[in-house]
């Protein structure tokens, strides 16, 4: 259980938490854990028929009980689950469920308020290369998703266009060696899959992939938001499922077109 999903599952278990006294039994010998998840410890032993007292319900299918030898958490499979305890552990999947949908609406409307304030002066940044007389048009990185922080940045230099990608997470490199060539997928809610290597330098500080933007990709972004997106480095590969700014490319492609 990752770090995020506990506290979560704790956050919600704080605020559902009430006081149970259902008698139970075990139906199977197993362990009591000192805390729900992979990371509890064994604090105590049970057998099968053994009996015990359920005390809550805290998620992810572990209960709280008390037996003779310890009060601490047992998975359900472990449990003579009656019709009350269903009723409560429903109960409480539907509180969990509406709270991290609310968190997840607090966290996007914030977003966008972000990126309402900052006026198009500020997002573009036009400047003029006097030697070689090569117009550069860049928009600031924007947050595509919440989770690990995925942003994207556009960019126009002379009459090429580039798209960046940079991830708040351990991928390995960005690379673009044929053998281990990393590489971006754009999954669009109209079925089309765009796909970005990385061009230029290996890179292997964090995971920003640069990638070349032809007009061909331009015109395919342009027709659908966006549905998912699968990031590959050289050593580990992330798909985001949740976007919190589907329509990115509908927005801001337009920032780098003439």
């Amino acid at each position: 259980m990752s770090k995020l999903i506990f506290l979560l599952l704790l956050s919600t278990y704080q605020t559902f938490s009430q006081n149970l006294k259902i008698d139970s039994y075990f139906i199977q010998s197993g362990v009591i854990l000192n805390k729900p998840g992979l990371n509890g410890e064994s604090i105590a032993n049970f057998n099968k028929k053994d009996k015990c007292i359920v005390i809550d319900y805290v998620g992810y299918n572990y209960y709280k009980i008390k037996s003779k030898k310890a009060t601490g958490f047992v998975l359900s499979e472990f449990l003579n689950v009656t019709n009350e305890m269903r009723i409560f552990m429903k109960d409480f999947e539907k509180t969990r469920k509406l709270e991290r949908e609310k968190a997840r609406k607090l966290k996007a409307e914030k977003l966008r308020k972000e990126l309402e304030k900052e006026k198009q002066i500020r997002l573009l940044k036009l400047k003029e290369i006097e030697s070689e007389k090569i117009k550069v048009i860049e928009t600031t990185y924007y947050s595509i998703t919440l989770d690990y922080y995925l942003s994207v940045k556009l960019k126009k230099y002379g009459n090429k266009n580039y798209i960046y990608f940079s991830l708040n997470a351990d991928l390995g490199c960005a690379s673009s060696y044929k053998n281990s060539q990393s590489y971006v997928k754009i999954y669009l809610d109209n079925d089309d899959i765009i796909t970005f290597y990385h061009y230029g330098d290996i890179d292997c500080a964090d995971f920003t992939l640069k990638g070349i933007l032809t007009s061909d990709d331009i015109s395919r972004l342009k027709k659908s938001t966006i549905q998912s997106i699968r990031l590959q480095g050289t050593d580990y590969r992330e798909d985001l499922e949740t976007i919190d700014y589907k329509e990115f490319f509908l927005d801001k492609l337009k920032c780098i077109q003439e």
